[in-house]
């Protein structure tokens, strides 16, 4: 019996997965061939020698278009009433979501790491790794949420747009580069030192170390010319005299699978925080009746 059972379940699962997909083919279709076209360009520019740009578009596009879709796919089936529930529907664009991120970050760190030799994998951080698939989940939350917020295709992508695009802008501008404090190194090309294989140099001004790499501190006394203009500028042979070398502030290779970490720890929780605000909306939308008064009594 347990056999049977079991059998009875994965059956039953099946035709679970298959209603769901045929519930809006056109989504499915339109998200997995979009992921195709994608992993097919960063392939091509891998493999072949093509445009690391366009690899690098064509990765960053697909979360945005996996959001916009997802909230004008809730937005169109709640005007004409044929969502199939908020469960069935948050599993199906999540799922479809997660599938479309796990490829793009499965083709996109294989890019990833034939750059690594070269320069490292840090300038494919939002291409690579883990983070793919968070953006793609994000996205799809925050689209289902717009859209059951809406119920209107435009503003609902819209919305999705912005909602998407703005916390991955703050994240990758302000709050990424301080996941963890950045360490001193010396980079100085008169001596012909440079930072660590695979670094990522930081934004910060440059500064002044010493032979073993600690920042210097103190002053350095340069004897300028009487006819020189104020304030006398620092030359590198003016470092190298005091015994003292240009350094930078960087991030270490070995860093980037933790940064990683931190990035999806940031916006899976917000993508289930906008998963469980859309679940709300839809659970409102679907039963209004609840909140209609009948002719023969209360509240329904």
């Amino acid at each position: 019996m347990a056999p049977a059972g079991g059998l009875s379940c994965v059956a039953v699962s099946l035709a679970g997965v298959k209603l769901r997909v045929m519930w809006h083919p056109t989504f499915t279709l339109a998200v997995l061939a979009a992921t195709v076209i994608t992993c097919a360009v960063v392939v091509l520019a891998g493999a072949a020698g093509g445009s690391a740009l366009l690899a690098q578009v064509a990765l960053v596009a697909l979360p945005a278009l996996v959001g916009t879709s997802t909230a004008a796919l809730v937005a169109i089936e709640l005007g004409w009433d044929r969502l199939p529930g908020a469960l069935a529907a948050l599993t199906f664009v999540l799922g479809i979501a997660l599938l479309a991120g796990a490829a793009a970050a499965a083709v996109g760190t294989w890019w990833a790491l034939r750059l690594a030799p070269a320069q490292g994998m840090w300038p494919a951080f939002d291409e690579a790794g883990m983070v793919p698939a968070a953006y793609c989940l994000f996205a799809a939350a925050a689209g289902a949420a717009f859209g059951a917020l809406t119920v209107r295709i435009l503003p609902a992508a819209l919305l999705t747009l912005a909602a998407f695009t703005g916390p991955r802008l703050v994240v990758a501008l302000a709050l990424r580069p301080r996941f963890l404090p950045p360490v001193l190194g010396l980079a100085d090309p008169g001596v012909g030192a440079g930072l660590p294989p695979g670094a990522w140099p930081q934004a910060t001004p440059s500064t002044i170390v010493d032979g073993a790499g600690h920042q210097a501190t103190g002053a350095i006394l340069v004897v300028c010319d009487a006819r020189a203009a104020a304030p006398c500028p620092l030359t590198a042979a003016d470092i190298h005299g005091a015994g003292l070398f240009q350094g930078a502030w960087y991030q270490p290779a070995d860093r980037f699978w933790t940064f990683q970490g931190i990035e999806a720890a940031v916006f899976v929780p917000l993508a289930i925080a906008l998963a469980l605000i859309a679940a709300w909306l839809l659970g409102r939308r679907r039963h209004p009746a609840s909140l209609v008064s009948q002719p023969g009594g209360g509240n329904v």
